[in-house]
């Protein structure tokens, strides 16, 4: 995206938040804690977990020109999917568990303050959030009675449910076009037990494969009148994840179904179609490709993934994470990490696990 506007972010994709809110004092990148702010600088923010893995339960956290801000403590288990800026405001969405339930609850924080958008009696977690003018929208799902996920947003903090209870659904991401809501995702189809990959305008479902293979949709982006949709579908003949992407319904695939490959996040700037994902083998590889070209951020070594990207001008951001040896934790951990033009930034530390789910670049 080449500026910022109140429209246009919600390229913002992307996908967990809090019933409590810790706030904390000191800074840094090696596991102390800063105190929310709203103090708004130029730069790269990312949004993600930390300690995921190692040393109890993960922390809610966005970097901030890879200055580490913790939205919670390590009393419940907590995760960031998404963060978007709107103005001088910093919003942050996810879910965090509530310990008297175990079950995740949708939440977002805005400038550090915790909005609670369920109570926990069922589980449900944020994926994607936006802002256009002074409405919040928030996709996700919410588990029902029935233990079945329903495809839901809320606008506001009112809930709007895009499919029935009578399957398994879920928002990955929303976008927000003049008046016109669109959201992706995918919904199980009992009958094939497979995964569809869909999205809605406007409540309005559109199906973007058949029920014979499984597939995802996971990023949403508008350009125009035109509808791109990025995810995964898999091959008839391998049965493996095709990385692709589908323009106003049409679908472009990525790879030829030799290995697992996802596509996690799409963004149009002018022709260019860019998207990122990885490749999963014996090792997984954080892949970027642009009009369909594809160009590697890491070597395939060890676990890489690019999550979520992002536009500013002729520079291209894309997050994720990466392995790397940690003395302290034993072993190899999950670091986050951001590449700008393929060149990469460390901001997680080697210390704790930790990964960078969204991006979102202030100039």
């Amino acid at each position: 995206m080449k500026k910022i506007k109140s429209r246009l972010p919600v390229l913002f994709l992307l996908s967990l938040g809090a019933f409590i809110f810790s706030s904390c004092k000191k800074s840094g990148t090696d596991g102390s804690s800063t105190s929310p702010g709203t103090t708004l600088e130029k730069g790269v923010y990312l949004a993600g977990h930390e300690d995921y893995y190692f040393g109890g339960a993960g922390k809610c956290i966005y970097w901030k020109n890879a200055t580490s801000v913790y939205l919670t403590d390590a009393s419940a288990e907590a995760s960031a999917n998404a963060i978007f800026i709107s103005g001088n405001d910093i919003y942050v969405a996810g879910g965090q568990s509530n310990n008297s339930t175990s079950n995740y609850m949708a939440t977002y924080w805005k400038n550090g303050t915790v909005v609670n958008l369920t109570n926990g009696s069922t589980s449900a977690n944020i994926n994607s959030i936006v802002v256009a003018g002074n409405d919040v929208y928030a996709a996700g799902y919410e588990k029902n009675s029935l233990n079945n996920q329903v495809a839901k947003y809320w606008k506001n903090g009112t809930a709007v449910s895009l499919t029935d209870d009578t399957k398994y659904a879920s928002l990955k991401s929303i976008f927000i076009s003049g008046t016109d809501v669109y959201a992706a995702g995918q919904e199980y189809n009992r009958v094939s037990n497979k995964y569809v990959a869909k999205y809605w305008k406007n409540g309005v479902a559109v199906i973007l494969s058949d029920s014979t293979v499984g597939a995802t949709a996971n990023s949403i982006f508008i350009a125009g009148s035109d509808v791109y949709v990025c995810g995964d579908e898999a091959s008839k003949t391998t049965n493996k994840s095709v990385a692709k992407y589908w323009k106003n319904g049409v679908g472009t695939s990525l790879t030829d179904g030799s290995n697992n490959v996802i596509a996690k996040s799409i963004i149009v700037s002018g022709s260019d179609v860019h998207i990122c994902g990885y490749e999963l083998g014996s090792k997984s590889t954080a892949k970027y490709w642009k009009n369909g070209t594809v160009t590697n951020l890491t070597d395939g070594t060890k676990y890489g993934r690019a999550i979520s990207l992002f536009i500013s001008g002729t520079d291209v951001y894309v997050c994720g994470r990466e392995e790397e040896n940690s003395v302290s934790a034993g072993g190899l951990i999950d670091v986050a990490k951001y590449w700008k033009n393929g060149v990469v930034v460390t901001v997680g530390g080697n210390k704790k696990a930790s990964t960078a789910n969204s991006i979102f670049v202030v100039n």
